[in-house]
Formats: structure tokens, sequence, C-alpha cells
């Protein structure tokens, strides 16, 4: 990296150390704002974007002065920076993923269902790989949750259910806060689904979402 992205790397953990971390959010927010104006269009290295645009999303939504069409505006940049970097999405998937949860969750940008699908699927086969490499059960977990958040957008119900019932079996903790999660999810999707799923979760100690 040259000398511009070293000094904004050295801004941006500086904020998170002596602003982020004791709850400055107005502070830093400013701060990255002032090295967004100034240095953003004359830095090269995507890693150095992604890591100034992750906080200034994180300071949007966190600080008093924040709003949500600053939020959209920092997801659109790193997008389209994604989006225009050679082999970023099939070379850096993940943080490509993380990008896409973050501007899928945008109150104002509208993705057609076409592009939620190429979202999805694009997770489903990520974290497939994932688990694929390592057999642990924090990948599976994360396999099956981006399972589910594909079945619930197709509202394929069947799958949903053999998801919960595939969670509902794994005896870890993470597995307990994601069924959680899952029945938020499905009370919101359908009545009668939300009551089918707590007649496999009925025999855990769950918080059943209400």
């Amino acid at each position: 990296m040259g000398k511009r992205e070293d000094k904004v790397e050295e801004i941006v953990v500086d904020v998170c150390n002596n602003c982020f971390y004791k709850g400055f959010f107005d502070k830093g927010r400013e701060i990255l704002r002032k090295v967004y104006l100034t240095d953003y269009n004359y830095l090269d290295n995507m890693h150095t974007r992604r890591n100034l645009l992750y906080r200034l999303i994180v300071a949007e939504r966190r600080s008093k002065k924040g709003t949500e069409k600053g939020v959209e505006m920092y997801v659109i940049q790193l997008k389209q920076d994604m989006d225009n970097t050679l082999n970023y999405k099939e070379e850096c998937t993940s943080e490509y993923l993380d990008m896409m949860s973050y501007y899928t969750d945008c109150e104002y940008i509208k993705l057609t269902d076409k592009e939620l699908l190429e979202y999805y699927e694009l997770s489903c086969n990520y974290h497939k790989r994932v688990y694929e490499n390592n057999k642990s059960v924090d990948s599976y977990i994360r396999m099956q949750i981006s399972k589910f958040s594909k079945a619930r957008f197709q509202r394929n119900f069947q799958i949903v259910l053999s998801l919960v019932e595939d969670i509902h079996n794994i005896n870890d903790e993470k597995a307990s806060s994601t069924m959680e999660q899952m029945l938020c999810d499905i009370k919101e999707l359908d009545k009668n689904l939300y009551e089918e799923s707590l007649k496999i979760a009925n025999t855990t100690n769950l918080l059943v979402c209400i």
C-alpha cells in the first residue's frame, strides 16, 4: 500500500480505539467523514476503501447525527467499488456478502427479486464450500442459515420446516440463538408455518418470539 493508504488505515484504527470503543461515535463520524472527503477518491487499495466505508457505516448508524441516507450513500459506494474491482466477488466472497447484508438492509434501496435470489444463491454456495472445507459446527449452522434465508425468500415452507428441525437437533449454544431468530422471522412470514415450527421447537427452552 502507498503512503496515503497507510495514513488512512492508521486513522481508521485510531478512531476505532479512541472513539468507537469509548462510545464517541459523533466524534468518530466527524473524523472519518473528513478522511472520506479528502482522501477516498485517491485510494487505490480496495481493502483500505472497504475498511473506511465499513467504519463510516457503523458511525452513521451509531452516531446521534447519523442518518439512514448516510448509511445508504456509503453502502452504495462500497458496492460500486466492489463490483468494479476485477474478480472481487469471486476472490473475496465473504467480504462481498458482508457488504450485501448491509445493502439489503438499507431502507431506501430496493432490489429486484432476481437480484435478491442471486445474493441468496451466492451466500448458499459460499457457505457450503466453507463447510465442506472445515466441517465445523459453526460453518454448518452458517450454511443452514443461508439456506433458510433463501427458502424464506422463495416461500418454500417445506424446506423452512426441514431447516428448523435440523437446527433444533443441534446441541450448541449458537444453534439455540439461531432457532430463536428463525422463529421470529417465520412468525412474520406465515402464521401457520410459525405454529408448525413451534411444534418442532417446543421441547427446548427457547425464548419464543412474541
